[in-house]
């Protein structure tokens, strides 16, 4: 029991890491754009579909686990991430409310990019997931990776 609980932790520490790394990246490559994109639906949609996808990859509750462990990574992100990815939430709930289809289809486009790279990333992996650092520093997305 205790070892699942640490390889939990542990694959949720790699996955805080992997999208801190790649939003210091794109700000380090283009800051002002990083900054404009990352409160987009899209962030919101990747961190969820990376989340879910990247527990379920290593052999644990994706679903569960992703809801268990969202604020936690989020909190590994420094800057008020969390609060932004909160607001996100609530206007992603708003979009669905409102049918606004543009919004959640931004939303759905970063979920696929999330499932996408976490497909290849797994906690003892070297590959790397780029595709939260193309869209903040927009660039294509890589193609595998649209919905």
């Amino acid at each position: 029991m205790f070892g699942f609980f640490s390889n939990n932790k542990k694959a949720a520490s790699k996955i805080a890491n992997e999208m801190h790394r790649q939003i210091r990246d794109a700000i380090k490559a283009n800051e002002a754009e990083a900054s404009a994109h990352v409160t987009s639906l899209f962030t919101l949609g990747y961190l969820y579909g990376f989340l879910r996808q990247g527990f379920t990859n290593q052999g644990f509750q994706g679903e569960q686990l992703s809801e268990k462990y969202f604020k936690p990574v989020c909190k590994k992100i420094p800057g008020n991430f969390y609060n932004i990815i909160r607001e996100q939430s609530d206007e992603l709930d708003i979009a669905i409310e409102k049918n606004d289809t543009k919004a959640v289809a931004l939303y759905e486009k970063g979920l696929a990019a999330g499932i996408h790279d976490a497909a290849m990333f797994t906690i003892s992996s070297t590959n790397v997931a780029n595709n939260l650092f193309y869209y903040l520093t927009n660039h294509e997305l890589d193609r595998k990776a649209k919905p």
